[in-house]
């Protein structure tokens, strides 16, 4: 097996607690003498003891009160302490990436929002994107697709955010850092200018997603017409 036992019901439960020892109780492994002398050896024969302070009074003093009622709830099958949880939720999500030589006016570049043209795809109210004809790092597309993988990225991120824990970003920050004093990093670059803008997290672009949807399958359909991205189940 792989370790694990499900407790589906009362029923089961109470099988449990009659089949373990009450030594596997956290706070009563050393007392097996103490116990048995009171007639106690499995887990829910402490249930004899209506309260934390009785099973304190039977057990001694040097049982502190708070173990005292540790032990109360354990024996009648009840943990007090938090679920555990794979991960905790994150105070931030982000996505980054770095390409040379782009202007932060080619990439926030927004057309008029009339048909494309040349293979040009349009995303959302007009936002043009280019196909990429020429080669290398710096070609003056790039940019731009680099901020849709981007946000695509930081979506996928969010949904699954928001199936884990059932919460969203209240605020989106978006930064940009130009060019330095070489196109590439290395020995003496130094950090261009930069800047940065925050805004209200726009919530209702998710307003169709429900946390018990579990893992939504999103399939992406780009084509050459306007308003050519599209996104379903």
């Amino acid at each position: 097996g792989d370790g694990i036992l499900v407790v589906k019901d009362e029923e089961a439960a109470s099988a449990l607690l009659s089949s373990t020892p009450a030594t596997r109780l956290p706070g009563c492994g050393g007392r097996g003498e103490q116990l048995q002398g009171l007639g106690v050896h499995s887990a829910a024969d402490l249930q004899r003891f209506a309260t934390g302070a009785e099973l304190r009074a039977a057990l001694g003093a040097d049982l502190s009160a708070e173990a005292a009622e540790r032990i109360s709830e354990a024996c009648r099958g009840k943990d007090g302490g938090q679920p555990v949880r794979p991960a905790e939720p994150k105070k931030s999500l982000v996505v980054t990436s770095w390409l040379t030589d782009a202007s932060l006016g080619d990439v926030a570049l927004q057309g008029d929002g009339s048909s494309p043209a040349g293979g040009q795809v349009v995303v959302g109210s007009g936002w043009v994107f280019e196909p990429q004809v020429e080669k290398g790092v710096t070609n003056a597309t790039r940019s731009k697709w680099l901020l849709l993988g981007l946000v695509l990225d930081l979506e996928e991120r969010i949904v699954q955010e928001f199936l884990d824990f059932g919460q969203l970003p209240t605020k989106l920050t978006v930064s940009y850092q130009g060019p330095g004093s070489r196109r590439e990093p290395g020995p003496g670059f130094t950090d261009g200018r930069s800047c940065s803008r925050t805004t209200s997290f726009p919530t209702s672009a998710f307003q169709g997603l429900r946390h018990e949807d579990g893992r939504v399958n999103l399939q992406i359909e780009v084509t050459t017409g306007p308003h050519a991205v599209h996104a379903s189940k």
